[in-house]
């Protein structure tokens, strides 16, 4: 499964941290049991990575409900760690209705995900039926991949907000375009905060601060693998287009996720705790674009006859046991994460500068924890303005 491994420590560790791994070989042998096993089987090991991804991008929007009066404006950065359940750390391959000429060979059937286990000794089977009816013939063995180990995935923001009078402020995120080598990434996000408790007048005189949140995220991540080469024709494969170069693939990665929060605050001296409960959804796709050369079950060979004959007719492609095949587009799979969220937290002000850290208790277990700091100047004009 070397796409995800390849995704799983490539994409995020570099995208994230700047970390490179070897992701060459970016085709996945899982592929060679078709197209709709292969994606059962990545979603599934990838699907943790997925919703946490979004939990992560619906964090850090706020840390107090007093939006900045006219003109005021901050610049905060956050560190967001996404924890991960323990019931996301593996899946279970019988549960996923893989099809019959795909099994496991040997060790446990339930298998780490992305979050797992390092350590993984299964492996899993693409079988052949053989025409007299005897036993299937095992034709390929692929390990199942192992995990990263991790308990939880970091995700940085960088957020400006600017107050616009009437007891509101407008936020951003953005991350231009950034190329480097193989990979290409890109973020915007925008939100609001209004504080509408101002405008009802049973509640304008209590001594907190009472305000609606909006946030919304778009993330893209780009990877172009190394130039792939099919596998040679040999006596047991068969390759109709022999040694031809694949150099159109790319691994996509976009996530887009929005969280609406009510928000309540008390701003004592320089501390300030915060609450707020509301709802979020984020969905993130994992797409294996362009050609792949797949190697698969020739079924057009009786077994019976091909695995009793020494040598075979290169030229024939039904004297091989196995075919390689061009498959577009192979894999897409996604994950939505939905669901109500609460988070409580405290801000220290001091002067311009602040620190914040904040919990968050999040859809699917997926809880956040952030820290971060801000240059924060609260008003520059007066703020009924």
């Amino acid at each position: 499964m070397r796409i995800l491994s390849g995704f799983n420590l490539s994409l995020v560790f570099g995208f994230l941290f700047t970390t490179t791994i070897n992701a060459q070989d970016a085709t996945s042998t899982f592929l060679r049991s078709g197209v709709g096993d292969a994606n059962k089987l990545i979603g599934a090991y990838a699907e943790p990575l997925l919703q946490s991804f979004g939990a992560g991008l619906n964090s850090g929007w706020f840390q107090t409900a007093k939006p900045h009066g006219a003109l005021g404006m901050s610049l905060t950065i956050s560190s967001n760690f996404i924890l991960v359940p323990n019931d996301a750390k593996t899946f279970d391959i019988n549960s996923l209705g893989l099809s019959p000429n795909v099994r496991l060979v040997s060790g446990s059937n339930i298998t780490p995900t992305v979050f797992g286990n390092k350590n993984n000794n299964s492996d899993v089977g693409l079988y052949a039926r053989v025409a007299d009816g005897g036993p299937d013939t095992l034709l390929l063995r692929q390990p199942l991949p192992s995990g990263t180990g991790l308990s939880f995935l970091p995700l940085p923001t960088a957020q400006f907000s600017i107050g616009i009078g009437l007891n509101s402020e407008l936020s951003i995120r953005f991350l231009p375009e950034i190329k480097s080598g193989d990979y290409d990434v890109n973020m915007i996000g925008f939100g609001g905060k209004f504080e509408f408790k101002e405008w009802i007048p049973v509640m304008k005189k209590m001594p907190f601060n009472l305000s609606a949140q909006f946030g919304f995220t778009q993330f893209n991540a780009y990877y172009k693998p190394s130039q792939l080469q099919a596998q040679q024709s040999d006596n047991y494969t068969y390759n109709p287009n022999n040694g031809k170069q694949y150099n159109n693939q790319e691994l996509t990665f976009e996530s887009t996720a929005w969280t609406a929060n009510l928000i309540i605050s008390k701003k004592l001296a320089f501390f300030t705790p915060y609450l707020g409960v509301g709802y979020q959804q984020a969905t993130t796709k994992l797409n294996l674009e362009g050609e792949y050369p797949v190697t698969d079950v020739n079924q057009n060979v009786d077994y019976t006859a091909v695995f009793g004959t020494p040598n075979y007719n290169a030229n024939n492609a039904n004297s091989h046991p196995l075919i390689v095949r061009e498959i577009k587009d192979p894999v897409a799979v996604s994950a939505t994460l939905s669901g109500l969220r609460a988070t409580a937290g405290f801000r220290l002000k001091f002067t311009v500068f602040t620190l914040h850290a904040d919990y968050t208790m999040s859809a699917g277990g997926f809880n956040v924890v952030s820290a971060g700091l801000g240059l924060n100047v609260q008003s520059l004009l007066p703020p009924k303005l």
